[in-house]
């Protein structure tokens, strides 16, 4: 998978209509898989980026040079 595949996904888990436990737990689940299939895989990077009052973050925006998009 490619980082545009990992963008897409946590995109559609942070426009969820899903409760916050639910979405994080989905993120938890996703963020290990996805670590298996690269190791080079930041899952916390990855479970942030779901969350959609973090996602918009300066954290995360001074974070997306070579990562997410917010």
């Amino acid at each position: 998978m490619t980082r545009k595949d990992y963008q897409l996904i946590a995109d559609v888990l942070k426009n969820s209509d899903l409760p916050g436990n639910i979405r994080s737990l989905l993120a938890l689940n996703f963020a290990a898989a996805l670590k298996q299939d690269n190791p080079r895989f930041k899952p916390v990077r990855f479970c942030m980026a779901t969350m959609p009052d973090k996602a918009d973050s300066e954290a995360i925006k001074a974070n997306n040079a070579e990562g997410f998009e917010a």
